[in-house]
């Protein structure tokens, strides 16, 4: 909650019109105290003053919590919004989703990103298709790798086709990029 605090409160300084967060906002989903008490009395003046649009992250175990603390577009374990002139496109990419072209997010997104005109597109989700750390996918640091969740690199194909400009995940706690 400390650490969380100070984020929040550096969060809330920069002003923000919203905040979209990459999953795991909690470290057990089925833990109340810590949706109460861990996550939203820290973030109680980011969270009181401007829109939250989670991804659902694996920590958040599915629990019903996570869909009666936020209030997301329906579906709400997937959505879009728009933002000025950003579509954002945000999904599920645990373990009990369907990932591959005949599943349910991969249909909507294809057909969300086809009927997008926005000039920005922006998805994110909870695991990264690529990645390069040794903690979450294996020692990997010291050569190539093919690391990462290879279940959602069925979306990069989508990614790809429809030109999204960027793509936010979580899960793995490290900071890369690549273009």
């Amino acid at each position: 909650p400390v650490v969380t605090g100070k984020v929040a409160k550096l969060m809330w300084e920069r002003r923000p019109n919203f905040v979209v967060h990459c999953g795991d906002v909690v470290d057990d989903g089925a833990s109340k105290a810590q949706w109460t008490g861990v996550l939203f009395k820290p973030c109680y003046e980011l969270f009181g003053r401007v829109a939250v649009f989670p991804c659902i992250g694996n920590h958040e175990k599915d629990h019903p919590h996570y869909y009666k603390y936020f209030s997301l577009p329906k579906p709400e374990y997937y959505y879009q919004f728009t933002y000025g002139n950003t579509d954002f496109f945000v999904l599920d990419t645990n373990l009990k989703r369907n990932l591959k072209p005949e599943g349910e997010q991969y249909k909507w997104l294809d057909k969300a990103l086809a009927a997008s005109s926005a000039k920005w597109k922006v998805s994110y989700h909870h695991h990264p298709p690529y990645c390069s750390d040794d903690d979450d996918y294996g020692n990997t640091w010291k050569g190539d790798t093919t690391a990462g969740d290879v279940r959602v690199r069925n979306f990069v194909t989508l990614y790809e086709k429809y030109k999204v400009d960027v793509v936010f995940n979580g899960h793995v706690h490290v900071y890369e990029r690549t273009w």
